[in-house]
């Protein structure tokens, strides 16, 4: 960069820019006049216009409005509540329905690591003379990151990704150019209508490698630890509060939840279970061994139930 830094991270939600809007664009100004740049986002939907454009004559006008209307509001109400939470300056998060509800508790687990230095800050850059507000700049995984949230009634497809990238690239540019300080990894935190949610990294969608059993073997190990097992407890029962949840899992029942309404004790042999792992596995592509599989399901019940915390109890100790 060629520029002098004007500012430090955290004085980026200092920076005063106006929005205006000339022939429905979206323009940034100050207010001494030097600023008119387009938002990022004004640019960026110069990529998708013709996609769009394609889509509403599919689905007919008044639908599409209809659909962009429903998907404006879930997001502007998604993004304040992520913002609300990571400030930490309300008692609670009040939401107008269970879907609101459901779709911020997705994304809470992922809230939680992440330690934010500037949330809707207004952006600029005169190398790309663009201009932008940025949903979130701040460490996550110890790297400062840009961090996009979003809200979607369905599963984002990888190639959808691409329009996000490019406009938290410029963002990623813009905050260098004005702090000095380079940015060292783009993130989309995507929560779904379906109560799940979706992560690209530097538009790499990690969604399915995070469910893949070699990451569960893992989590099984790094659960063996009494000081993660006690933050991801804690953790964990935040999500009772509110509407309530169904929750499925090991110990879910004896020591996450001990006082739930209703507990259901499912249980099956070894093979059993490593043989529906082994179809779920081979119907995603994945080239799984059946005995490997039938070994890994062995280990993890014996490390679940030697651990020193969260001991995993079987039916009659449960009793």
């Amino acid at each position: 960069m060629n520029t002098a830094p004007v500012c430090d991270l955290h004085e980026l939600e200092g920076i005063q820019l106006n929005t205006i809007s000339e022939n429905g664009k979206r323009f940034y100004t100050d207010d001494d006049g030097k600023i008119k740049y387009p938002s990022v986002t004004t640019v960026t939907g110069l990529l998708n216009r013709e996609h769009i454009k394609l889509w509403r004559e599919r689905v007919g006008a008044e639908e599409a409005n209809k659909i962009t209307k429903k998907a404006t509001n879930r997001g502007t109400k998604f993004h304040q509540h992520v913002e609300d939470y990571l400030r930490r300056e309300k008692e609670e998060i009040i939401f107008e329905n269970v879907l609101q509800e459901g779709m911020f508790k997705a994304v809470q687990p992922v809230l939680d690591e992440i330690i934010p230095i500037a949330l809707e800050a207004p952006l600029y850059s005169n190398e790309l003379r663009m201009a932008g507000r940025v949903d979130c700049v701040g460490l996550w995984e110890n790297e400062l990151s840009i961090i996009d949230f979003k809200s979607s009634a369905k599963i984002k497809k990888d190639y959808m990704a691409k329009p996000w990238f490019i406009q938290m690239t410029a963002y990623a540019i813009m905050v260098e150019e004005l702090t000095g300080t380079p940015i060292e990894e783009i993130t989309a935190i995507v929560s779904l209508e379906n109560g799940n949610f979706q992560i690209f990294l530097d538009e790499i969608n990690v969604s399915d490698e995070m469910r893949t059993e070699d990451a569960g073997v893992r989590a099984s190990k790094i659960a063996f630890y009494p000081e993660i097992r006690e933050s991801l407890l804690k953790r964990q029962r935040k999500f009772a509060f509110g509407v309530g949840l169904v929750a499925d899992g090991r110990d879910m029942g004896t020591v996450v939840f001990p006082e739930a309404d209703l507990k259901i004790y499912l249980t099956a042999s070894i093979e059993e279970r490593a043989q529906r792992r082994y179809k779920e596995l081979i119907d995603k592509g994945e080239d799984v061994s059946l005995r490997a599989l039938a070994k890994q399901v062995r280990d993890r019940d014996a490390r679940d139930m030697n651990r020193e915390v969260c001991l995993l109890y079987t039916s009659d100790a449960a009793d």
